[in-house]
């Protein structure tokens, strides 16, 4: 039990450590430039969804990604 613990968190630190770029380019352009994310395939779609969810407060201009995962993605907005 303690792992799953352990896992969870772990995976909270990267998520939140990928997600700070963007929140420190919307804090020093404000909205006077659009921000987009290309996911691509770097990612399983598990991992892909939780970015899209973690992204949703910065107000992309768009998100690219692969197929697979631009399906996933159409079904969370």
């Amino acid at each position: 039990m303690v792992k799953i613990i352990s896992t969870r968190a772990t995976k909270l630190r990267k998520l939140k450590a990928a997600i700070l770029p963007f929140e420190k380019i919307r804090a020093a352009v404000d909205d006077k430039m659009e921000i987009m994310c290309a996911l691509h395939s770097l990612w399983n779609v598990p991992t892909a969804k939780r970015i899209c969810h973690g992204l949703q407060d910065e107000e992309l201009a768009g998100l690219h990604c692969s197929s697979e995962a631009a399906r996933i993605t159409n079904n969370l907005v």
